[in-house]
């Protein structure tokens, strides 16, 4: 035992000498350990955009309006072209999503009608609006798809 005299360097290599194996084996399996945990997680692919419309600002009797539908009938419009299947099957092919499903040999329009149901799309509240600028926790809106997709 040491008793009362004071710990010197080569006291505390010794110290260290002995308990390597504390500090080594967590240092390797930690690492290890969490890269088999990621092989088996299922990636989760979240997109959010916000898209900005604006009624035309130039008053009728200067400039004829070009957009003839409402605001409601422009958001349905985009929300049509957002969940159609020629923009959705390209992203599917692109970034190998829903592969499993694919590989079972589901057809792509139940794997479209699946995507389409993982995407949600919402309009702001313009009294409360959202910009891209503001913080993540205090806004969380407009177009939003989320996907679990199995590796």
């Amino acid at each position: 035992m040491l008793g009362q005299r004071e710990l010197g360097f080569d006291d505390y290599m010794a110290i260290l000498r002995r308990r390597l194996w504390a500090l080594v084996i967590p240092a390797f399996v930690g690492p290890v350990l969490a890269f088999l945990v990621t092989l088996f997680l299922t990636p989760d692919y979240t997109s959010e955009s916000l898209i900005l419309i604006e009624q035309p600002k130039v008053p009728e009797s200067f400039v004829k309006s070009v957009v003839t539908s409402d605001l409601v009938g422009r958001l349905a419009t985009m929300e049509e072209q957002i969940l159609s299947r020629t923009r959705l099957q390209p992203i599917i092919e692109r970034y190998g999503l829903y592969r499993n499903e694919l590989r079972r040999g589901v057809p792509m329009e139940d794997v479209i009608d699946e995507m389409r149901k993982a995407i949600s799309v919402t309009s702001v509240d313009f009294a409360n609006p959202c910009f891209p600028t503001s913080s993540r926790r205090t806004c969380r809106c407009s177009a939003r798809s989320t996907r679990n997709s199995p590796a």
